[in-house]
C-alpha cells in the first residue's frame, strides 16, 4: 500500500491480525512444586477475572493494540504431552491460553518512494 505526501510516496504494509497460543508455565522442582500449582492457579485467576487487555487496564500496552482476548485452549492429556515434546522439555505445570485478535500495524513508513511524474525509459550503466 502507497500513501502520497506530496513529493514523495509512503510504503506501508497492510495490518496483520494474529490469533497466538500462549503458554504460561512454572519452572519450580521437588518440594516447591505446590508452589508451581500455585502460580499457575494465579495466573489462571488472572485471566479469568480479566480476560480482555486493553489500555484502560493495562497501562503498559503498547497503543497501537486494540484490546487482547484471552482464553483457556483446553488439551487432552496427549495433546500437552506432545505439546511438552515438540517443546524438547519435561512436563511443568502449565496452561495454554489462546489471544484472540492481535493486529500488528506498524503505522510507520518501511521506505520512502520518489513519486512518478512522468513515465521514463533508460539505457546505459548506473554510476
Amino acid at each position: 500500500q502507497a500513501l502520497g505526501s506530496g513529493e514523495r510516496l509512503a510504503r506501508s504494509a497492510p495490518p496483520v491480525q494474529l490469533n497466538l497460543l500462549v503458554m504460561f508455565a512454572a519452572n519450580y522442582g521437588g518440594t516447591t512444586y505446590p508452589e508451581a500449582l500455585k502460580l499457575i492457579g494465579s495466573t489462571i485467576a488472572c485471566f479469568q477475572a480479566t480476560p480482555v487487555l486493553d489500555t484502560q487496564n493495562s497501562p503498559g500496552m503498547d497503543p497501537r493494540l486494540d484490546k487482547l482476548t484471552l482464553s483457556i485452549e483446553p488439551l487432552s492429556l496427549n495433546e500437552m504431552a506432545t505439546l511438552w515434546g515438540v517443546l524438547g522439555g519435561r512436563y511443568l505445570p502449565s496452561v495454554l491460553y489462546r489471544v484472540r485478535l492481535l493486529t500488528i500495524d506498524a503505522r510507520q513508513s518501511d521506505a520512502q518512494l520518489p513519486s512518478v511524474r512522468t513515465p521514463g525509459v533508460g539505457v546505459g550503466a548506473r554510476g
